[in-house]
């Protein structure tokens, strides 16, 4: 991946977070720039999918997830999902929402 392609990657990442997860402050770029340098793009997606779902029921529950906690269980996703330790039974695949 050039710096150019990087770059973009890092600013579309931040957009998905600010339109994935309303309401809390998107991390530093360099925390996009240290998970691309990490998973491939599409755990990065999924990660931050499955984050989203779970901060919605969180602040359905009454318990918001801020940025830090957001940004720690996104990256606990790609970890586990990199690893291919799964831990929901049933997911869509990550292609699927890569796609």
């Amino acid at each position: 991946m050039t710096i150019r392609e990087q770059l973009t990657a890092v600013d579309e990442l931040g957009e998905l977070w600010a339109l994935s997860l309303p309401g809390t402050t998107p991390p530093p770029s360099g925390t996009y720039a240290s998970w691309l340098g990490t998973y491939p793009q599409s755990i990065i997606v999924y990660g931050l999918s499955r984050t989203a779902s779970k901060a919605r029921k969180l602040k359905e529950a009454g318990a918001p997830m801020d940025t830090e906690a957001a940004t720690r269980y996104a990256a606990s996703v790609m970890h586990h999902e990199a690893k291919g330790e799964r831990r929901l039974p049933t997911r869509t695949p990550v292609a699927a929402i890569a796609a």
